[in-house]
C-alpha cells in the first residue's frame, strides 16, 4: 500500500500590497519533468487504477483561479512544493461552478 507524503511545512508569505502566496511542501522527491505538464488535467494520475479520482489538483486550480489567483508547482523545489497565490481581495473573475458553491 502506498504511504501519503507526508508534508515538510506551510508557509504563509506577503508578495506584496495585493497578493500573498501559500506555499506547501511536501517530503517527496519532486515531480519528474516529463509529467509536469500534465499536472491539473482531470483524471491524470500516476497511481494505480481505483486508487483514487485524480480530480485533486483539477479542482483545486478552478477554486483558486475563480478567486482570481494561480495554483502552481514549484519546480525550483528539491522536495515536491505547491504554490497558490490569491490576491488579498477577492473579486471573482468568473462565475462559480455550481458544483463548488
Amino acid at each position: 500500500m502506498r504511504e501519503l507524503a507526508e508534508a515538510l511545512s506551510v508557509q504563509v508569505h506577503e508578495f506584496n500590497t495585493d497578493a500573498a502566496a501559500v506555499r506547501r511542501m511536501f517530503s517527496g522527491r519532486g515531480i519528474p519533468e516529463k509529467i509536469r505538464d500534465k499536472l491539473g488535467q482531470p483524471f491524470f494520475t500516476t497511481k494505480v487504477v481505483g486508487q483514487g479520482t485524480a480530480l485533486g489538483l483539477s479542482i483545486s486550480r478552478g477554486i483558486v483561479e475563480a478567486h482570481g489567483g494561480s495554483l502552481h508547482l514549484d519546480p525550483d523545489c528539491e522536495h515536491t512544493r505547491f504554490v497558490v497565490s490569491l490576491p488579498k481581495t477577492v473579486a471573482l473573475k468568473k462565475e462559480v461552478p455550481a458544483t463548488l458553491k
